[in-house]
């Protein structure tokens, strides 16, 4: 499954065991949960913003709201840039093809529980706080 890393879908794959890469992060609670992810090592396969642009640091501390707002910046320079869109399309077509090692996803799958939204949520506030 390729995905924005979204909560929901997010876990749903993982339950399910199927092998999960993650497309640039859309909002802040996608960004939050793919940077978790990554600490669990739950993330072998991944495109982010940062390769394509540079990001605002303080990313992770702006509101939902604004990190949509800047996330909607970076996609329009790529957009925009003949040389960074050809890059996105490579990058996204090579990860389309190459199913990730999925034994960390399993791992973290198996670590919130078939649910896991309550610990998820708790990682998130906990790091984040978002809720």
């Amino acid at each position: 499954m390729i995905t924005t890393g979204g909560l929901l879908g997010t876990l749903e794959a993982f339950s399910a065991s199927v092998p999960t890469s993650f497309l640039p992060s859309l909002n802040l609670s996608q960004y939050a949960l793919v940077r978790v992810l990554k600490k669990f090592g739950a993330c072998p396969q991944s495109m982010d913003w940062n390769e394509y642009t540079k990001i605002n640091e303080d990313l992770g501390n702006l509101s939902e709201g604004s990190a949509i707002m800047e996330m909607g910046r970076y996609a329009k320079i790529v957009d925009e840039n003949e040389n960074l869109c050809a890059k996105f399309v490579e990058d996204f077509s090579r990860m389309a093809l190459v199913v990730p090692n999925d034994a960390e996803q399993k791992k973290f799958s198996a670590y919130v529980g078939s649910s896991g939204a309550d610990e998820i949520v708790d990682i998130l506030k906990e790091r984040w706080e978002l809720f």
